[in-house]
């Protein structure tokens, strides 16, 4: 993958999360202009178990923001890689992580074998697609 194909997918990537980020965000009852980011429950008498759901609509919505925040940092992070010549390398060996892999997960940090040994061993890594977020475990 070159760096022009790596790049393109990368900001492909980041597009599609910022579109996720604001479905996310309405999904959640968050405004733009919200000063603490945290929504409020409706006022309008409801019946006890709409209430409930209202509460659970919020918190996916909450556990999807914070998903999609953590995925466009993992972007973010990878076009810093990009940058200063490290992307496409195992974090781990720096052997090359292979371009099907970068496709698959533009984010990709680790090659298959060391992202395969630290979800075995319950390590957190960071990368998109299925892979464990570094935020969402003993970071």
């Amino acid at each position: 993958m070159t760096d022009h194909e790596a790049e393109a997918a990368l900001g492909a990537e980041r597009r599609r999360l910022l579109a996720a980020l604001d479905g996310a965000s309405e999904g959640a009852g968050l405004e733009a202009g919200d000063g603490d980011g945290v929504p409020e429950l409706s006022v309008v008498d409801q019946h006890a178990g709409g209430s409930g759901s209202e509460t659970l609509d919020k918190e996916v919505g909450l556990a999807l923001l914070e998903q999609v925040r953590s995925d466009l940092d993992d972007i973010d992070r990878a076009l810093g890689r990009l940058e200063h010549g490290g992307y496409g390398l195992c974090e781990v060996c720096g052997q090359d992580i292979g371009d099907a892999r970068l496709e698959a997960m533009p984010a990709a940090r680790y090659c298959l074998a060391h992202q395969q040994a630290a979800e075995a061993e319950g390590r957190v890594v960071p990368g998109l697609s299925g892979e464990a977020g570094e935020g969402r475990h003993g970071r």
